[in-house]
Formats: C-alpha cells, structure tokens, sequence
C-alpha cells in the first residue's frame, strides 16, 4: 500500500520550488500525482522517488501553466477584483430596486442642458475654440494653426473659456 506522507516533505519542497505563493495548491497537485505514480509505475520505469519527483514535478509546471490561462493572477489585483465584484454585485441590487435609473438619467439630461446654455453665453472665438477641441477632436496645435493664432494664446483662451462655462454652470441651482 502506497503511503503518501513518507513522500509528503519531497512534495512540499517540489511545490516551493515551483511557487513559494501557491505552495499549498501545488501540494495538493502533488499529492494527487503522487498517487496516481502510486498506480502506473512499474520497475521498468526506473528507481520509483526519481519517477515520482518527475511526474510530480511536471503536473506542478503544468498546473502553473494553464492556471495562468484560466484564473486571475494569483498576487496581482485580488483586493481589486474583490471590490469590483462587490461594486457590481451593489449595482446588481440598485438595478433590481430600478431606484437610481430614472433619477441618474434625469440628471444627466439636465446637465447636458445645462452645459449647452453655459456654451451659448461663451463669445463666438472661445464657442468656437471648445467646438474645435471638445466636438471635433482636435489637438491644441492643430486648432493654433487653424485659427492662426499662437498656441499659449489659443491655451490661454480655452482656459478662461472653460472658467466661464464652469462659472455658468455653478449660479445654477
């Protein structure tokens, strides 16, 4: 009868040298390698610790390898992945509830409102200006060569326009 815990310590030390972090998963790994080695070796094989450790050596690579593929990284983001699912999970609940969904889009479409009012009250250079960077896309430069201005003048402008949009939007209530 095969008798895994006389191999217990050469399996342990087998896991840390593959992965001081998963040890105890690469252990169990080990543990069931070791017995099934226990049910095909055969002396043909060899002397039966060395076919052990290469067998069980081998299933901890190759554990290592597709657990890499199939799960999330073992050090890297557990906190955040936990935070993630807890804030999904919350939202889940909020989205069963339909609390927050006629409230948040009335919201936004008062913002947007708002936003195109405080951009009316802006002079046609500076609504022109924001229309360029923020509707367009474009680069800083690209609007300097455009409007044939130079480019700390067109910066200066989009600043104190963005002052004046952000100075409309806080009299709001």
């Amino acid at each position: 009868m095969f008798d895994v815990i006389e191999h217990l310590p050469t399996i342990q030390r087998l896991a840390r040298s593959v992965s001081v972090q998963r040890a105890d998963d690469l252990t169990s790994v080990g543990v069931i390698a070791a017995y099934r080695v226990a049910e095909t070796y055969t002396p043909e094989r060899g002397k039966f610790t060395k076919y052990l450790n290469t067998v069980v050596w081998r299933d901890m690579k190759r554990y290592c390898h597709t657990d890499r593929l199939i799960r999330l990284p073992w050090v890297q983001s557990r906190l955040a992945v936990t935070r993630q699912l807890a804030t999904s999970a919350q939202q889940i609940q909020s989205i069963s509830d339909m609390d927050w969904i006629p409230d948040r889009q009335t919201g936004y479409d008062d913002r947007e409102s708002r936003l195109d009012a405080a951009r009316k009250t802006l002079n046609a250079t500076e609504a022109e200006l924001i229309g360029m960077r923020y509707d367009d896309g474009k680069a800083f430069r690209q609007i300097a060569s455009e409007m044939k201005r130079p480019l700390n003048q067109v910066m200066d402008l989009h600043q104190t326009a963005l002052q004046s949009i952000k100075a409309q939007l806080n009299e709001w209530p």
